[in-house]
């Protein structure tokens, strides 16, 4: 299985979630979108280098142009905050869209608690939404900045289309 390449410390940088989120069950959602976001805009050989040179116990890489890509770095005069990020974003989306149902021998069911209210569907699909809009805005200066680094990152091949936007309309 793939290497988890962010932690829960990484995660809370981004966004704000509970100290009592099951960390367990968030694992899931970042081994989703590691797979499925990540690796497709990567591609495969890029972030098979990014899985082999990942350290998770120092939460390190060990070539500087690997951490430069999942960590962010100034080039150019211009800020790039790397793609870990990105992988926040479509992780706290999945888990937003997620994490009140469960699985049980007699089918899906929601979490309903009485100390507080539930959100709307709506909400949190605007939420999940705002967070993938998030995630695309990092992945497009990934794309930026990767192009602008050949030689650097001769694995990227800039064959992924980022949409700009991926914003949702919902009348309600």
């Amino acid at each position: 299985m793939d290497k988890l390449l962010i932690t829960l410390e990484d995660f809370r940088e981004f966004k704000d979630v509970s100290e009592n989120i099951d960390w367990d069950r968030l694992n899931m959602y970042i081994y989703d979108s590691q797979f499925i976001d990540i690796r497709s805009f990567l591609g495969g050989k890029l972030y098979l280098l990014l899985q082999q040179d990942y350290d998770p116990l120092s939460n390190t890489f060990t070539d500087i142009n690997l951490t430069n890509l999942w960590f962010g770095v100034i080039y150019d005069d211009i800020q790039f905050y790397g793609v870990r990020p990105a992988l926040v974003q479509y992780a706290y989306s999945r888990l937003l869209e997620n994490i009140n149902i469960n699985i049980t021998r007699s089918g899906a069911r929601t979490f309903d608690s009485e100390e507080s209210e539930a959100a709307v569907q709506a909400q949190i699909t605007i939420k999940a939404a705002a967070a993938r809009s998030m995630a695309l805005s990092f992945l497009n200066d990934a794309k930026i900045f990767l192009g602008s680094k050949p030689v650097l990152y001769p694995d990227w091949k800039n064959n992924t289309e980022i949409h700009s936007t991926s914003q949702q309309w919902i009348k309600v």
